[in-house]
């Protein structure tokens, strides 16, 4: 996996790979403008590697993408919430 991108004075850049001998990797990236002003980055990691792990991680990127305009205690609390039973909580 690999992205890149630029937020108005931030040039970002991520690169990654799954374990050897899986297809898919349970660390995702996310970088999310917000405004002109805002931007916010991460690395999604679901607990252990493989497609439990990654399924983890695609589900808390899909909440920060769709809640982006929320603030990070709800965002961290949203994700919480959606990941419930999943690699990515407990």
């Amino acid at each position: 996996m690999r992205d890149n991108g630029r937020f108005g004075p931030i040039e970002w850049a991520v690169a990654g790979r799954p374990r050897p001998g899986e297809h898919t990797c349970g660390d995702l990236p996310i970088a999310v403008q917000i405004d002109d002003d805002t931007a916010l980055f991460g690395v999604l990691d679901g607990l252990g590697h493989g497609p439990e792990a990654a399924r983890a991680a695609q589900i808390a990127v899909d909440v920060l993408n769709d809640a982006r305009d929320e603030r990070l205690e709800v965002l961290i609390q949203l994700c919480h919430r959606m990941l419930s039973g999943t690699r990515g909580s407990r």
